[in-house]
């Protein structure tokens, strides 16, 4: 009975990974679900071990860890090669604490607790970001601080250093870049101040644009030009927002696709009020 109890929780917890979602969209929420596979997996693999004996259990468990990937090809939700490594670093800390159980040692235990803790750093520099996020507001990125760059998501071939963050635009889709996770409240201001520098050659069409909360909400943008060299964007708040104070998800700015091999950099850029 206590074998078939066992083998009923395992499969209640290979179920619960399948279905399972930590609610939200933010950069902490995506680490703290990453994060999740990591003791879940060292739990299967401890269940699993005592049901097949250590080898056989291990065995089981990397089949599973692969497995659980392909299965979610069929759920609507996408395979990742690196959950599958989050669930052996599961499994290599169920092992180490399957180990000192056993043998009644410290020093497997300590080692099995560190990669759980180790593989929880993601969650942490999205809390450090956060609050250097905050610290920084009204400006959302500025190339003089590279921790701001953590919330930039390009849509396009970029790289960064001291003297910005460097858009390559492409030939498909809308190359760009967001500014995600900003702090929603735009009420005390009046307009987006950006620093730009646009490569020699033709004038470029460049479109910012918001997207409201909540997470998918609409979208509104405007279009300027920008000749080469640098620039000072002021955006009024006006052009983007249907209302002064609408809540605020992301910022991005982007240009279409007739313009591939274009560089176009990013120094500052912050919300600025009259």
């Amino acid at each position: 009975m206590k074998r078939l109890g066992l083998g009923l929780a395992l499969l209640g917890l290979i179920v619960a990974q399948q279905v399972f979602v930590v609610p939200g969209n933010t950069r902490l929420a995506e680490a703290l679900h990453n994060w999740f596979h990591v003791p879940w997996f060292a739990l299967v693999t401890l269940g699993l071990i005592v049901l097949f004996g250590t080898w056989r259990g291990v065995l089981v468990a990397m089949l599973l860890a692969v497995g659980s990937e392909l299965v979610q090809l069929f759920t609507g939700r996408e395979a990742s090669a690196l959950d599958i490594g989050r669930d052996l670093i599961g499994l290599a800390s169920g092992l180490l604490a399957g180990f000192a159980w056993r043998q009644k040692r410290v020093l497997p235990a300590v080692a099995a607790v560190g990669l759980l803790l180790m593989a929880g750093w993601p969650m942490l520099e999205a809390v450090i970001a956060k609050s250097e996020a905050h610290a920084r507001w009204p400006v959302l990125m500025d190339a003089a601080f590279p921790e701001t760059f953590y919330y930039l998501e390009p849509t396009t071939a970029a790289h960064a250093d001291a003297q910005g963050y460097h858009l390559i635009m492409g030939a498909s889709g809308w190359p760009g870049v967001h500014l995600t996770e900003p702090v929603p409240d735009w009420c005390g201001f009046d307009a987006v101040l950006a620093e730009v520098v646009l490569d020699a050659g033709e004038p470029i069409d460049l479109f910012f644009g918001v997207r409201t909360v909540p997470y998918g909400g609409s979208t509104h943008y405007t279009r300027l030009q920008v000749v080469s060299g640098s620039s000072e964007i002021r955006v009024p708040l006006g052009a983007l927002l249907p209302e002064r104070c609408t809540p605020v998800n992301d910022l991005f700015i982007y240009t279409n696709t007739e313009h591939p091999g274009r560089r176009l950099s990013l120094r500052r850029v912050e919300l600025i009020a009259n």
